[in-house]
């Protein structure tokens, strides 16, 4: 079953945070609606608890993008919108 991750606050302003079910570190990737990958870090955290991490997107347009947290146990989908 596909999971998806808590992403507050949303719509984001600055930042959001992730808190993925996936445990270990993940890959977090933003796309814009046009599919185009704008962002993307890693965020590492002990394998036995589940990831969480803040997301600086001050440097991004305000808009729709599409959140992918890649982690040992699959791919995670979710959308944050930023606004200002």
């Amino acid at each position: 079953p596909a999971h998806t991750p808590d992403i507050y606050p949303n719509p984001a302003g600055n930042y959001f945070v992730i808190k993925s079910v996936g445990e270990g570190s993940v890959t977090v990737t933003l796309y814009d609606i046009a599919g185009r990958s704008v962002w993307t870090e890693l965020i590492p955290s002990p394998s036995s608890v589940p990831s969480t991490g803040r997301v600086d997107v001050s440097g991004l347009n305000e808009g729709i993008y599409i959140v992918v947290i890649k982690s040992e146990r699959g791919t995670e989908t979710g959308k944050v919108v930023i606004r200002r």
